[in-house]
């Protein structure tokens, strides 16, 4: 695992400073959970462990300190900006798939790309943040590409070699037309998953705020929004628990209010 460290460009910003204690706490365990490329994958455990919301977590994605995949994992968005990965140390993440899905700025900052393909349907929405939680990408899909290759070595110590990440943007990010799906889609989605979401529930909210999240953004997938409502639902039997231990209040969110 790399050096777990804390960059305060991030965390002594005002959109960290702005979260509350609780969410700023589960940032830090996330990271120092982190593998070299900034993957969690036990972040359920981690939450449950630290006796922290589900809010807490919602609120770290709306707020694009993590991405969020279909599959489970997490990546925090500015772990390079964070460490500085020596080759002799670095071991890269198994979860190359999702890493396939991410581009790395000039700052460090990872970003999620936009590839149209007929493979993979819906697979994210990272733009918006979520339920706010993290919907329908009706057409904007993950798609089997040619991967280009982008180097990195700057982001290493001394490297005798070359690591590389696969690269791949859309640099005209076109607007892709966003289509609602019907509540007959959210059962049959939800019901699919074997979750406790309330299909209507979730539907009314959206179809009321017209398809924008809690920051006025549009919504661009409505499923990856279901999963995040899902996580907020599984957690919430975590809080209730945790609070008999005297655990942090939740943080409320506008749209919960």
């Amino acid at each position: 695992m790399a050096r777990s460290m804390f960059n305060d460009q991030i965390t002594d910003s005002d959109a960290f400073l702005d979260m509350p204690l609780s969410t700023q706490a589960l940032y830090f365990h996330f990271i120092s959970s982190a593998d070299n490329d900034g993957f969690v994958n036990n972040w359920r455990s981690i939450i449950k462990k630290t006796g922290a919301a589900n809010n807490d977590f919602t609120l770290l994605i709306d707020k694009k300190f993590l991405y969020h995949f279909e599959s489970g994992v997490i990546v925090i968005k500015h772990w390079r900006i964070h460490n500085l990965l020596r080759y002799d140390r670095y071991k890269p993440t198994v979860y190359q798939d999702e890493l396939a899905m991410l581009d790395l700025q000039d700052n460090k900052a990872y970003t999620m790309k936009l590839i149209e393909t007929d493979e993979a349907k819906d697979l994210f929405d990272y733009g918006d943040g979520l339920p706010n939680g993290n919907q329908r990408l009706t057409q904007v899909k993950i798609s089997k590409v040619k991967i280009s290759k982008v180097k990195i070595s700057k982001d290493i110590e001394e490297p005798k070699q070359e690591i590389i990440i696969n690269k791949n943007l859309d640099s005209s990010k076109k607007d892709k037309k966003f289509i609602p799906p019907k509540l007959q889609d959210v059962i049959d989605y939800c019901t699919a998953r074997k979750n406790k979401v309330d299909p209507k529930k979730f539907y009314d909210f959206f179809t009321e705020g017209k398809w924008k999240d809690s920051f006025g953004k549009p919504v661009y997938n409505w499923k990856q929004k279901i999963i995040t409502w899902e996580g907020r639902n599984n957690n919430k039997e975590v809080s209730t628990n945790a609070k008999s231990q005297e655990t942090i209040t939740p943080y409320v969110r506008r749209e919960d209010r």
